[in-house]
């Protein structure tokens, strides 16, 4: 648009000029004519700079919006892929989890009979859960003390302590009753014999066996690597009692 009003004014200025430089016998009329015209043709060239201005904010502004559109549809396509990326991770979960489940009820519901059920069930219990060690606590009288009943991959030396409701971290798994998992084992746990030497576990899981609302026993497993037995211990805990393990 500026060439434009640059061009009017150079034709208008030119007009003037002839005026002076040649000889040209007009009436005033003309005079005030070219100039009208002049004015006239910078009147339409402002109109037209504020069409082309107001057309060029409209194109602006619908493709702000369209632009505003698109990234609202690939926000919501990428929460989409996520939560169906997330539902078929939860999924697969699930139905591992579910395998596994089965296959160590399977593994414990089949025990065979045994002269000691409870040091049977812990040595097959642990072997299932690649535990490296583990401890059965069982409730005596008065209620709410728990002793060991027996034990599995224990050292020698190493005695595990009665204890009551509410006292350390096992009495916390049996008065929460719900499965309680330590990734800081505490410096005073025992170490494990194994192949590549003395080594302490690097997971502890306190899994209380309830009956009847009431903690009844309490498995304490040592292991070396992390497992999902706290997610199906709800499942295994019902069947252990269902079918008189312990």
């Amino acid at each position: 648009m500026f060439w434009l009003f640059l061009l009017a004014g150079i034709i208008f200025l030119l007009s003037i000029t002839r005026h002076f430089l040649f000889e040209v016998n007009a009436e005033s009329w003309f005079y005030y004519f070219e100039v009208t015209s002049f004015l006239l043709l910078i009147v339409m060239l402002i109109l037209a700079e504020k069409l082309y201005h107001n057309y060029n904010n409209q194109i602006t502004r619908q493709k702000e919006k369209y632009q505003s559109e698109i990234n609202e549809l690939h926000e919501k396509n990428v929460s989409l892929t996520n939560k169906i990326s997330l539902y078929e991770k939860t999924e697969f979960e699930a139905y591992e989890l579910s395998e596994k489940q089965d296959k160590l009820l399977s593994r414990i519901v089949n025990m065979g009979v045994s002269s000691n059920p409870c040091r049977s069930f812990l040595s097959l219990f642990s072997d299932a859960t690649q535990a490296m060690s583990a401890i059965l606590y069982t409730e005596t009288q008065p209620s709410g003390n728990f002793i060991v009943q027996e034990t599995y991959g224990i050292p020698e030396d190493y005695i595990p302590a009665p204890f009551s409701i509410s006292e350390g971290l096992n009495g916390q798994a049996v008065a929460e009753r719900k499965p309680l998992v330590i990734e800081e084992i505490p410096e005073e746990y025992f170490n494990v014999q194994t192949g590549l030497g003395n080594s302490k576990p690097r997971f502890l899981y306190l899994l209380p066996v309830i009956k009847d609302k009431t903690c009844v026993a309490l498995i304490e497993l040592a292991t070396f690597k992390k497992t999902d037995l706290e997610k199906m211990w709800h499942n295994i805990s019902a069947k252990i009692i269902e079918k008189g393990l312990l």
